[in-house]
């Protein structure tokens, strides 16, 4: 179906994915060996975009408000990320979510709570994506639990 040059490229990324994503050896159950594997994908993922987000900052850092404050966190988030991804492969998996969901809800409120005014107000959208992660990764009330306590901190 693919020429061979595309098949040789579509195998080597292939294999390539698999071993950046590939759960540790620890996790034995299939349930948190697909957990896992799902986490390392969308950590990479998460990297890719903190990266973009990144540069883009650095590029339009003069216009806005609080522009350094938003790339120190931003950076900081990009470390946290990596670290979580690392924890993943190393069969830390339970500890890499709660860690990404403590410090995630603390990365979105301080730049928020330090740059102040109304326009940095608009990142505590994001506690919906941290919501959803937990949801994803976390038993049901735990997530609820989450989303209680950052409805609270958000009041």
């Amino acid at each position: 179906m693919f020429s061979p040059f595309l098949e040789t490229v579509r195998k080597s990324a292939a294999s390539l994915w698999d071993f950046l994503t590939r759960p540790s050896s620890s996790i034995t159950d299939p349930h948190l060996r697909q957990q896992s594997r799902l986490l390392a994908s969308l950590l990479l993922a998460a990297m890719f975009v903190v990266f973009s987000l990144i540069l883009f900052s650095i590029r339009t850092s003069n216009t806005m408000l609080g522009a350094r404050t938003w790339l120190v966190f931003s950076i900081s988030l990009m470390i946290l990320v990596w670290v979580a991804y690392l924890l993943t492969r190393k069969g830390y998996y339970r500890f890499a979510i709660w860690a990404l969901l403590v410090l995630s809800t603390a990365g979105i409120f301080a730049p928020a709570l330090a740059v102040g005014g109304p326009g940095s107000y608009n990142s505590l959208f994001y506690l919906f994506t941290i919501t959803l992660f937990a949801c994803t990764f976390l038993p049901l009330t735990t997530a609820i639990l989450s989303a209680g306590v950052q409805l609270i901190l958000l009041i």
